[in-house]
């Protein structure tokens, strides 16, 4: 298991990026929107501050690679739940025994679903799944509830996979990792949020990975809003606080 991790370069060693707009004024999904405005980036790396280049406040970052680079020097914490007991090993939640989302309260990290649905750990080891992930209600591919439109699932087994996750301290970057599926539909999106609940960033654009990296304004939660019952119930893993 890795909880705490610590990087290796300054977090100043950004890519050259410019934009000219505040993060409330901007489509943080859109590429082409920062080209047309003369802006500099990547579909992978976003400067959303109205300071670019090596000057660059607020960054969204949607490759694991890059998100490593751009916080190298930074120390904090790393939740992938792979230390956790995660048995049996198999593809549904009947008659598992639900995640506490306070599990990881001790190193201020807190998960939960805003609409009460139940958290799980869904096992590494299968097919979909090659380590432990955090699984909202059903998992992919559960045989024990399969939702039509004539047909719901009644709770936890209904596809809701909203997620909200605290930071106590708030984090300088934070990042995290979606499987089996991806943020993009109409509707869905990954917001950043400061300790007073203001939106630092939102984005839906179509990814597996999301990170911020945010200097003026420390990131104190991630709230992601996933459609549910659309046939793509998603997990999550790799959490990162970095910088607290």
């Amino acid at each position: 298991m890795r909880r705490f991790l610590l990087m290796s370069a300054l977090l100043a060693a950004f890519f050259p990026i410019a934009c000219g707009e505040s993060p409330t004024e901007i489509e943080a999904n859109s590429v082409a929107h920062f080209a047309k405005k003369g802006g500099k980036g990547s579909s992978s790396d976003v400067c959303l501050s109205e300071r670019g280049g090596k000057n660059c406040t607020l960054r969204l970052i949607t490759n694991p690679a890059r998100f490593a680079r751009a916080t190298a020097g930074l120390a904090g914490q790393l939740i992938d739940f792979n230390e956790l007991d995660a048995s049996p090993l198999n593809n549904t939640i009947e008659r598992r025994e639900a995640f506490n989302g306070g599990t990881y309260a001790n190193v201020g990290v807190i998960f939960s679903n805003p609409n009460g649905y139940p958290l799980y750990i869904a096992p590494g080891g299968l097919f979909w799944n090659p380590t432990n992930s955090l699984s909202v209600g059903r998992f992919p591919y559960d045989p024990f509830c399969v939702p039509g439109p004539t047909d719901p699932c009644e709770a936890p087994y209904q596809e809701d996979d909203d997620l909200d996750v605290s930071f106590d301290p708030p984090c300088t970057a934070a990042g995290f990792t979606i499987l089996d599926g991806g943020i993009g539909s109409t509707g869905e999106f990954v917001a950043f949020l400061d300790a007073d609940g203001s939106e630092i960033a939102r984005t839906n654009v179509p990814s597996l990975f999301f990170g911020l990296v945010s200097l003026d304004r420390p990131i104190a939660r991630v709230s992601i809003e996933e459609r549910a019952d659309e046939g793509d119930d998603v997990t999550y893993d790799d959490f990162q606080c970095l910088g607290s």
